[in-house]
């Protein structure tokens, strides 16, 4: 920052002599932690302060926004302000809560570098390919941030780290971090680290050279460049000569602690004192509870309205409290784990004392009586009673007329135009399951249940107000008339006047009146019908439309994949006659396509977590979990854990050419209630990729998701 102070103020100047300037932002993106943090800050004040004061101007209101990794405690250091307190307590009287910190430790996700932390002369390619583009990804997000919150002809000095050389890998640009992964690499042959850890740790850092930072200033455009210079710091002390070697070491080491020590604290040292000390805390997991009764929710609610969806709040907090953390949403503590190990003693209920719970709002959408909210016995039930759905004898015929669905579709797209993938797969898995269960499949009626069940599934992880006009009160009114229609659908069968029907509701009416079979067996009553139908089509058509969306997305982004995905299903398509529908049969003949399916399962993990619910106290893996908490299986973190799939960032279907580890591969659940129409999700997405496969030759695909 000394090195920048001339060019910092030279801006200054400029711009109070050239603008009435009544308030000026200053952002330290990469401040230090402790005593050190404001000295950056505190240097363009008394510039900002001096200039105003020798031209006669009243200085400007100053932001100062501080950035860092969350191990820093801007509390503290504001406590230490006192001015700082008395002015807000001038402004906004005594009762103020905490300043609000948002921080996102890292970039990188995964084993990108095994056995290195950073860039270096033996990386390849596409390590310093990653780090690159992650840069002008960032750099361009950044300055398009900035622009709009400068006026026009605003100055903005930028001062970063750089390297004076084009090639990243040279020694000059990385030797500190060669140096610092060599010393970790030490502390692993010596046991007091895993190796794992330094392999999932890539150093968030890149030091561009001047023409990456010209090349996104002009790609990016909001801004021109007045003068760019490059300055030289001497970081080791090399240029001294009076100074030891002990003493270069320690200097040297004292660079690299001020860049990186709270990232090395936060890794490597902050999860493994959570597990030394958990018996003295006992035993539970780590977390933060936030304020009483409300929790988390606002941060729950804010991620699910965020474009990066409700996941985002559980990555943050995984990534900053390790494989279990603690939190509370609307009233009630929800625990979530990610590995293995909890998740089959969880899923498979082992210890016999967790039960499936969903949160409020999808429980009141779904009903009492569906599966997804049903308690152990009852599920056991239900389940019976309707498996026979999912038998072969049942998803035989449900492949072949899902089958003709999609020639009918995909033959009415226009040519030459576009088609929004997602609303065609809504459309598709929606009247296949309406046409299996209740025996729609065109007409109004159709299209008030399309209409509804989208309506349903909006509210689902709303807020549960009962007040009109809010997405739950809506979701309610929807699941009325969806009980509404079937309900009258079940009184006109019974009447005979909805005779005709082959579906699964006249299956399970005939059952009920012993014409299927003679065992005098608990029937299932018709609220318990119509729940189940309604979970069913919520299942079928939005969970398998959003995994079909997301496996046309991987196909279309791996052109490898999409090659050897090709040559399989064209020489299927050899094999048979012309208009051959598909069987059952005809999917089991396709294993690479079959494993482009379940690669994608695993990448999107449309179904994120798994929740259930502690029936009473009990420990796994050394944490207590109380009676009465939500327990969530989070089955993203370990289809994502480089210590379970290798690169687990990677599209790659072949990883399944073998076993997989047991517990991995969660896209369905496990246990007693493992997905009961998990093959029928395979078939659905099999059919629909075979069919887009071999009808066109060249896509083009445009999405957000």
């Amino acid at each position: 920052m000394s090195v920048a102070k001339t060019a910092t103020k030279e801006a200054i100047v400029k711009t109070v002599c050239s603008n009435w300037i009544e308030s000026m932002g200053i952002a330290d993106l990469g401040c230090s932690s402790g005593p050190n943090t404001l000295v950056a800050v505190s240097e363009i004040v008394e510039a900002v302060c001096g200039i105003t004061r020798r031209l006669d101007r009243p200085c400007p209101e100053l932001k100062v926004y501080l950035n860092d990794l969350y191990t820093n405690d801007f509390n503290n250091i504001f406590t230490s302000l006192p001015a700082f307190y008395t002015k807000l307590k001038q402004d906004k009287g005594t009762h103020f809560g905490p300043c609000f910190i948002s921080a996102v430790p890292g970039s990188f996700y995964g084993v990108l570098n095994k056995g290195k932390i950073y860039i270096s002369e033996s990386s390849p390619e596409s390590v310093v390919d990653a780090y690159s583009s992650q840069f002008q990804s960032d750099f361009l997000m950044f300055l398009k941030c900035r622009s709009q919150e400068m006026v026009k002809g605003g100055r903005m000095v930028l001062s970063l780290i750089g390297r004076d050389s084009m090639d990243p890998t040279t020694p000059v640009s990385c030797y500190q971090w060669e140096l610092l992964g060599r010393a970790l690499m030490i502390l692993v042959a010596r046991g007091e680290i895993e190796e794992e850890k330094v392999d999932s740790f890539d150093a968030p850092y890149y030091a561009p050279c001047m023409e990456e930072v010209k090349l996104g200033v002009e790609k990016e455009g909001s801004f021109m460049i007045e003068a760019l210079e490059a300055y030289e710091i001497d970081w080791d002390g090399g240029d001294d000569k009076e100074m030891s070697h002990e003493s270069i070491g320690e200097r040297v080491a004292r660079t690299i602690r001020a860049v990186v020590e709270s990232m090395l604290e936060s890794h490597f040292v902050w999860q493994k004192r959570w597990y030394k000390n958990k018996s003295k805390a006992g035993n539970i997991p780590p977390g933060n509870e936030g304020i009483p009764f409300v929790g988390e929710t606002l941060h729950f609610m804010a991620a699910i309205r965020s474009t990066k969806g409700v996941y985002e709040f559980v990555r943050l907090r995984r990534l900053r409290y390790g494989k279990w953390f603690k939190t509370k949403i609307l009233g009630e503590t929800h625990v979530f784990m990610s590995s293995m190990e909890s998740g089959r003693a969880i899923l498979n209920n082992e210890v016999g004392k967790f039960s499936k719970r969903y949160i409020k709002s999808i429980a009141e959408l779904v009903g009492p009586h569906s599966l997804l909210s049903a308690s152990p016995r009852h599920h056991k039930f239900i389940r019976g009673r309707l498996f026979p759905l999912f038998s072969t004898t049942s998803l035989s015929p449900f492949v072949q007329h899902f089958d003709q669905l999609v020639v009918q579709a995909m033959s009415a797209w226009p040519r030459h135009d576009f088609v929004v993938i997602q609303h065609q797969a809504l459309m598709l898995t929606c009247k296949a399951m309406c046409k299996m269960l209740i025996g729609i499949d065109s007409g109004y009626q159709l299209e008030m249940m399309q209409k509804q069940v989208a309506c349903v599934c909006e509210a689902m992880l709303a807020l549960p107000l009962r007040f009109t006009g809010t997405r739950f009160y809506k979701g309610l009114q929807a699941r009325k008339r969806i009980m509404d229609i079937l309900e009258k659908a079940i009184n006109e069968r019974r009447s005979g006047s909805g005779c005709g029907h082959e579906d699964f509701l006249q299956r399970l009416l005939a059952e009920n009146e012993n014409k299927f079979n003679e065992e005098e067996v608990e029937r299932l009553t018709d609220k318990e019908i119509q729940d189940n139908i309604l979970t069913m089509i919520i299942a079928g058509q939005d969970t398998t439309a959003n995994a079909i969306t997301w496996m046309v997305k991987f196909v279309e982004e791996n052109q490898g994949v999409l090659d050897k995905l090709m040559e399989e299903q064209l020489q299927f398509v050899k094999k048979r006659k012309t208009c051959h529908i598909l069987t059952l049969e005809d999917l089991n003949e396709m294993p690479y396509a079959s494993k482009v399916v379940k690669e994608s399962l695993r990448m999107a993990s449309v179904v994120q977590w798994f929740p259930r619910v502690a029936l009473e106290d009990c420990e796994i893996e050394g944490f207590k979990i109380k009676k009465g908490w939500n327990v969530n299986v989070d089955a993203r973190s370990i289809h994502l854990d480089p210590t379970v799939y290798s690169e687990p960032n990677d599209f790659n279907p072949s990883r399944f050419n073998g076993e997989s580890k047991a517990y991995s591969f969660l896209a369905f659940g496990m246990g007693g209630r493992t997905c009961l129409g998990k093959n029928m999700a395979k078939a659905m997405m099999l059919v629909f990729l075979h069919r887009l496969i071999t009808t066109y030759k060249s896509v083009k695909y445009s999405y957000s998701l």
